[in-house]
Order: C-alpha cells, then structure tokens, then sequence
C-alpha cells in the first residue's frame, strides 16, 4: 500500500454560480489541507454571465493554489472538466460538480480507494436530486449499459483519475459533446485500465436552483447520443 501523501488537483466546472463558488472554494480548501501539503483547485468557469469568475480571480490572489481558466464561449460542463484536467498538474486528478451536491469530504473515501486503481467513480447514494432528473438520469445509465456495454453504477458523478490516466487517454477524447466521463470509461475499459466505484453521500442543493438543460440543447441530445454512440461503435471494433 502506497503511504505518501497524494498530491491532488481539484477540477471544477462552473456557470453563473455567483451566490455560493466562495462556499465552494471554503469547503474544497478545507478537505484539501486536510489531507495533502500539495494541491491546486482549476476553476474553469464555462463563460457565466454572473460575477462568478470575477469571484474566483479574486480568490486567486488570496491563495495561489487556485486557479482560474475562463472559456471563450459556452461549451458545457464536460467538456469544461476535461479542459481542466489537462491543465491539471498533481498525481490525482479529482472531477467535483460546483453544487455541493457532492461535498469535498465526500471524497475522502474515494482517495483511500485509489490505492491499486486508474479511476474511481463516486456512486452516489439515495439521490436527492428533483424527480424529473432522477428519471431522466435513470434512462440514461440504462442507455449507457445498453448500447456500450457499461456495467457501471454511475459514470459522471465525481471521479478521481490519476493523471497518467488522463495523459494517455484524455488527448483522444471528442472535446465537443456532453458524454465525455462516458468515452472516458469505455476507452478505459478497453485499455484494461482499473476502475474502482465507491458509494458516496448525495447532498440536496441547497443554493440556487437545479441546473436546467436549455430545449434547444434538449432537442440535440438524442442526434448528439446517436453521433456518440456511432463513434463509441468505431472505439470498440478498432
């Protein structure tokens, strides 16, 4: 068993989260310095329209450890991740949604099952998110395990990669669509890679409302699945 202190990069996306990314920022610091002497925490702020990345810049200058990238235009929460874990420079590499759904101690769990592993994915127990997403997300995991043969829990919840992991598999990754933690865990799989999933807490979201999919956005899923689906196909038979 591996006794040093990992060393940890947090990436987290974020858009027009101007009310509580402070919070955010408090409770990740916290779980860090709790845990390692080596640590960043990447905001990519996905073009908001609010005060957030100002919010963030601001917090940069406090404290070094945290950086900011700022996208030129919107390109969604996925692709935001994968553009800061790239950017990512520490050993474990750590994917945390901004809404404290999935609070940073929730991940302690996760690090002390890294050892021996590529990737571990964080299952979140008894969700508390509103119906409709519930379902929607219920449709969802059985399309993943249906068309790509995915027998996983839960792929796109907070995950911890190391960053060897991401270095060889990321470079390959359509940056463009939403199914980026998907591609992440098939082309894994195919690589034999270790994939560990661990039950973690699930937090209603107690700042603002549920983040919700623009229709047009709605409209292009289905071509955008269909598209990935095609492309995931090809990652299989190459």
């Amino acid at each position: 068993m591996d006794t040093t202190k990992p060393t940890i990069s947090i990436v987290i996306p974020t858009y027009n989260e101007a009310d509580f990314i402070a919070e955010v920022l408090d409770h990740a610091i916290h779980f860090c310095e709790g845990l390692c002497d080596d640590y960043e925490i990447i905001v990519v702020d996905d073009h908001s329209a609010d005060k957030t990345a100002d919010i963030v810049e601001h917090a940069t200058r406090r404290n070094g450890r945290i950086h900011l990238i700022r996208n030129r235009r919107k390109i969604g929460s996925h692709p935001s991740a994968l553009v800061g874990l790239l950017s990512a420079t520490k050993n474990l590499l750590v994917f945390l949604p901004v809404d404290l759904q999935i609070h940073p101690s929730s991940i302690l769990p996760m690090v002390r099952a890294i050892d021996g592993n590529d990737m571990v994915i964080g299952v979140r127990r008894d969700r508390t998110d509103h119906a409709l997403k519930q379902a929607l997300t219920g449709l969802y995991g059985r399309a993943i395990r249906l068309f790509f043969g995915i027998q996983l829990k839960d792929v796109d919840g907070a995950t911890i990669y190391r960053r060897e992991l991401i270095r060889e598999i990321a470079p390959r990754v359509d940056p463009r669509q939403p199914f980026i933690p998907v591609e992440i865990v098939l082309r894994s799989l195919r690589q034999k890679k270790r994939i560990h999933q661990v039950e973690i807490e699930h937090y209603p979201r107690h700042a603002g409302p549920h983040a919700r999919i623009p229709p047009r956005l709605l409209l292009r899923l289905p071509l955008q699945f269909l598209e990935f689906t095609w492309r995931c196909y090809r990652i299989r038979t190459a």
